[in-house]
């Protein structure tokens, strides 16, 4: 499914065609419910797990540097936040904890700011228990230190203690606090279990954070029952840390003499009040997890009966990781998007590259606007100023955004698209039929990934270079720039995602509409107009489709496996290019998609012809010259070998304009591209096409490979319409060539 850009404009007029795309997908592997009370589904939505949060040592990556990735689980709309570094007056204070209306209440209380706060990026979102908004579950700060915050629950008896109304700060609180103050991750543990001693902590049942910075984490827990227990410990830049949910077992008895942990002073004091702990005095280590805690969800739970639930076992999503080796960002990236967790539950996907060796001010959060499933991550480095209003808060999904009519203020920002609705909307197309859809989404999206990433190291060298030379201001312009560039990029594609996979949809399968049930007598309102929340939830989890983790970019068109030749499910005895598909597929010129799907009428790109022809001609990559740089290709471009072959060779990028890899092919520039690879004579040629003319500036390459048997032009109305682009089709005909095929092997 391959897609090509095109103006914005062109892809407005379809947004409106499927307002029901929020109707589509159900987790085919659960089963149906009735539906259920408003009240009851409130208990219902309280599902077994937050979050998921990954740390990655230092010692156990590619590249040297510290990961921490991850998402919450929120029933929310989601947006990015770039919060500026600030100074405060004296005795400025902040609200903190949680209202009546919190599903353990609270009571609002102010506690003090510092006068300085860090800057840092975060996704922010606006309900979760019912906690006010708006909410975070940290991100990054200028000084590198990375925050995730991850559910852990408290075992039942302490979760009952909670007093009535609860005070201190909660766990957006605390996540938010560290991210303005810490310039460390241990000092993150220490600002956090500080103001616990101090103020208490508001809870929903028990949380965790994972803190990281360039050298090392720390994992913090913060139990309910309004007792002020906190725990944390040290994790080592050698160590793989998973929270699913966030736990921590061997614990330090002496720990206040450890630099390794950090606890409340009553941690195992009030273990043994309550007859959870009995010390022995030979015992230098207690399993935390089974004092306060409570089972692993994923206990007992067979991945056929419920992969969801018994994915969440942290210790053995550990061990994966550790199977994988030395892990680099692309894996991680690819982990966070795992469909085992990623789905319509996860409100974002963050992973945070954390670097020894760069200015503070290019520490990079990778992010996701929303599930990272169907949604490309961006690079956003500290430096970025702000990003463009499509990706900050709108009213879908938002908290109470229908209790009044929209403020005067924010119409602008409103009126522009919403990522996330987009996303979403891509999601749940998607998820209806992954089998048909998944790889073939994923893959654009890893593809326009693996753009982003090649251009990093020329992108951070320029603001380097700017930093060093006093010009902050011009190399957070120079950032703030690709980001918008890029984030807007990622929605365009988004767009163009969703309208293929629901034309689709609506061409093979109609759009499915929700049947429900009157479970009143005499009722007559139809589903389509009942609650949509609750039930089961919308994942694109098929455990046919592969075997996780997987490798990222697997499913981008240059790394796909060639199909089984030549049954590609779309392409039939009948179709014009039949036999030619069926003849370089054979031998490797072309390649299919994993889903045993050709896509013929796919628009092919410059760099693709560039590739497909040094496999047909057969050319060697090895030791071509550098290409200059008037060819606008980048060293670390992916194809830049063919590329280069294709200078060598003389058959392309010969203009002023450079090789532009990602546009399109037209049919005139194309039949150039083939006279000169085949060498063809240019005396005494004529096409005789009624829209080419002997002026036409391809006449003679059009001309050429007419009277040489290799294309011929539209027959009902005798044109060549050298204007439009080549498709993969056109380009495997012109290929195959009886008379010239011998000479492309």
């Amino acid at each position: 499914m391959k897609v090509y850009s095109k103006s914005i404009l062109t892809v407005l007029a379809v947004i409106g065609l499927s307002g029901s795309a929020a109707y589509l997908a159900v987790d085919k592997n659960a089963k149906a419910e009735e539906a259920q009370p408003v009240e009851e589904e409130k208990e219902a939505y309280q599902h077994p797990s937050k979050s998921i949060g990954f740390y990655i040592g230092k010692e156990r990556t590619e590249d040297g540097s510290t990961i921490l990735a991850g998402f919450g689980h929120e029933p929310s709309s989601h947006w990015i936040d770039i919060v500026p570094a600030q100074e405060h007056e004296e005795g400025a204070t902040i609200e903190v904890g949680a209202t009546e209306e919190a599903r353990l209440p609270g009571e609002l209380t102010e506690i003090p700011q510092v006068k300085e706060t860090s800057k840092y990026i975060s996704s922010s979102y606006s309900e979760f228990a019912g906690f006010p908004p708006p909410l975070t579950n940290g991100g990054l700060n200028e000084h590198g230190v990375a925050a995730r915050d991850i559910w852990s629950p408290s075992r039942e008896e302490l979760v009952e203690m909670t007093p009535d109304p609860q005070t201190g700060p909660q766990y957006s609180d605390l996540a938010r606090i560290a991210m303005e103050r810490a310039t460390s991750a241990r000092e993150a543990v220490e600002i956090i279990g500080g103001l616990i001693d101090e103020y208490g902590f508001t809870t929903y049942g028990g949380n965790s954070h994972l803190f990281a910075d360039e050298n090392e984490g720390w994992i913090l827990i913060n139990y309910a029952g309004g007792q002020g227990l906190w725990a944390a410990k040290r994790l080592g830049s050698d160590e793989i840390r998973v929270s699913y949910p966030g736990y921590i077992n061997e614990f330090a008895v002496d720990f206040e003499d450890n630099e390794n942990y950090m606890a409340s002073s009553n941690l195992l004091d009030f273990a043994e009040e309550q007859g959870w702990w009995e010390p022995d005095e030979d015992e230098e280590y207690v399993d935390l997890q089974e004092i306060y805690g409570t089972p692993f969800p994923g206990e007992g739970v067979s991945n056929e009966d419920d992969h969801y639930t018994a994915a969440r076992m942290p210790h053995e999503r550990e061990e994966e990781l550790e199977e994988m080796g030395e892990l680099s960002l692309e894996d991680m990236m690819a982990h966070v998007r795992d469909p085992r967790w990623s789905n319509d539950f996860s409100g974002y996907g963050q992973v945070a590259h954390i670097r020894p060796d760069v200015e503070d001010e290019l520490q990079t959060l990778w992010l996701a606007t929303t599930g990272s499933i169907t949604t490309p991550y961006v690079p956003i480095p500290i430096a970025t100023e702000e990003v463009p209003p499509e990706f900050l808060q709108h009213r879908y999904m938002t908290k109470d955004a229908d209790s009044d009519f929209l403020a005067e203020e924010y119409a602008h920002q409103e009126a522009t698209r919403s990522a996330v609705r987009q996303f979403k909307r891509l999601m749940y197309y998607t998820c209806e039929h992954p089998k048909d859809f998944l790889h073939d989404v994923i893959g654009e999206i890893e593809s326009f990934e693996m753009e982003m990433l090649a251009e990093r190291d020329e992108l951070e060298a320029e603001a380097q270079a700017l930093y060093k030379a006093g010009k902050d201001n011009e190399a957070q312009e120079l950032i703030t720039e690709n980001v918008q560039k890029r984030l807007l990029e990622s929605l365009d594609l988004g767009m163009e995602l969703t309208i293929k996979v629901e034309e689709e949809t609506r061409e093979r399968y109609g759009i499915r509409l929700p049947e429900g049930s009157n479970s009143k007598n005499g009722e007559t309102t139809p589903a389509s107009s009942k609650q949509m929340t609750g039930g089961n939830k919308v994942t694109c989890y098929a455990p046919e489709l592969d075997e996780y983790p997987r490798e990222f970019g697997i499913y981008s068109e240059e790394n796909e496996e060639p199909s089984d030749i030549p049954n590609f499910s779309d392409v039939t005895e009948g179709h014009f290019a039949y036999d030619s598909i069926k003849r370089l597929a054979a031998e490797e010129v072309i390649k299919g998609y994993s889903d045993g799907m050709f896509r013929p009428n796919d628009e092919i790109s410059r760099e693709h012809v560039a590739v497909m022809l040094t496999r047909a001609f057969e050319l060697d990559t090895s030791d071509v010259p550098d290409l200059p740089g008037s060819a606008g290709v980048s060293k670390d471009h992916k194809y830049y070998d063919e590329i280069a072959a294709m200078y060598e060779e003389g058959w392309m990028g010969l203009g002023d304009e450079g090789f532009r890899p990602d546009e399109m092919l037209t049919r005139g520039q194309m039949a150039l591209v083939l006279q000169r690879a085949y060498d063809l004579p240019v005396e005494e040629t004529e096409a005789e096409y009624r829209d080419v003319s002997e002026d036409h500036w391809a006449y003679e390459g059009i001309a050429a490979i007419t009277v040489a048997g290799i294309a011929d032009g539209y027959e009902e109305d005798n044109t060549f319409r050298a204007s439009n682009p080549t498709t993969r089709a056109q380009l495997t005909v012109f290929l195959d060539s009886d008379e010239y095929f011998s000479k492309s092997y």
